[in-house]
Formats: structure tokens, sequence, C-alpha cells
């Protein structure tokens, strides 16, 4: 009796699940020295920045993402998570440090150069690279 209990009950399976994958978008930019333009209105001083349209940034994946930006290239095999520091001398043995940040919003990405002094001095290299990944 038990085993015929057991083997009348079936169970027809309709449902199907659906696997849903994140979706993400990657892009990288490079700013050139004629790119970068100076903020002055900073109350610590000079700095410099660049701005991007990215329609992809929307106000969905700016509320509900995960986005990253980083700084890679020149000598730098790795990719370095903004913000980052990078501490520099030239060829006078003068010393500074370039700090960089990136600001996201809805369909924009900015990145952000200061310097140590703030002296205003022009970016050290003539060209940064910068790899971003959102994910939602």
């Amino acid at each position: 009796m038990v085993i015929s209990l057991f083997s009348a009950c079936t169970r027809d399976v309709t449902e199907v699940t659906q696997v849903v994958g994140p979706n993400i978008f990657t892009d990288n930019y490079t700013i050139g020295d004629n790119d970068w333009i100076k903020g002055t209105d900073d109350k610590t001083g000079i700095y410099y920045y660049c701005t991007f349209n990215v329609p992809e940034l929307t106000q969905n994946v700016f509320n509900n993402g995960i986005l990253q930006a980083f700084l890679y290239g020149r000598n730098i095999d790795t990719l370095c998570p903004l913000p980052y520091s990078d501490f520099l001398v030239d060829d006078n043995n003068n010393q500074w440090e370039e700090h960089f940040t990136v600001e996201f919003e809805k369909g924009a990405i900015t990145f952000i150069l200061k310097e140590s002094d703030h002296a205003g001095m022009l970016p050290f290299y003539t060209e940064y690279r910068f790899f971003v990944r959102l994910l939602w």
C-alpha cells in the first residue's frame, strides 16, 4: 500500500526558471594634454577635470549599480582603482603628487586630477588612460 501511494504521486514540471546575469558596460577613456579643463572654483586650489558623456549611465544604473573606475597605462601594467595617488619626480628633482578621483552622475563621468601643491602645473604625462566598468 505504501508503494502504491508514492507511485501514484506525479508532478508535471511546467515552470521554467530564468537565470538573469548582470548587465555590464565597460569602456576606455583617454585624456590628453589639451583635453584637461582647468577648474578654479575649489577653495583648495587649482585642479583639472575632463567630462565624458555616457548615455549608458542611466538613473537606474546610478541608483542600483556598481560603478568602478581605474587608472591604467603609462608605466602601469595594472588597473589602479580610483581614487589613486601617484608620486612624481621631474628632471629637476621637483617632487609632487597627482591625485585622481572620479565623479559619476546620470549620463556622465568626470575624471579629476589634483596636484599636491595646487600650483596649477600642467599634468605630468601627455596622456592618461582610464577604464570604467558599470554593473547592474
